[in-house]
């Protein structure tokens, strides 16, 4: 019976300090509400455009952005895939134009102008 008081009278202040600590992965975005739910706020997202890969057979034209498989011609957030060809695919949303370029290719081409050198002005 004693060993267990001491147990308790030991224990009992950690269950103090376990109350304060902070969740390390807790969304900075979340909080709680006065009945202490928890609650998101809504935070403005952009969205960050990334070419993954392109597969080019003569039956389609594919292309993988942000994770997501798309065809020539889909839809990927409210952007259309307009053209995909072997290097970069274009997309339009309303009267705006993106093109987005394989990470590779951007740096081939980077290295065979600086090996060609600038061109002349």
């Amino acid at each position: 019976m004693y060993k267990i008081m001491i147990l308790i009278a030991l224990l009992g202040p950690m269950s103090c300090l376990a109350a304060e600590l902070v969740d390390p992965t807790k969304p900075a975005s979340y909080s709680k509400n006065a009945e202490g739910s928890a609650e998101k706020e809504a935070a403005p997202v952009e969205v960050s455009w990334m070419l993954n890969s392109i597969l080019i057979s003569p039956q389609r034209k594919v292309a993988v952005i942000n994770g997501k498989q798309v065809a020539e011609g889909g839809m990927i957030d409210d952007y259309q895939v307009k053209k995909i060809d072997t290097y970069q695919v274009v997309l339009a949303g309303g009267t705006e134009e993106k093109i987005l370029t394989l990470g590779s290719y951007r740096l081939e081409k980077q290295y065979r102008q600086s090996e060609i050198g600038a061109p002349n002005e």
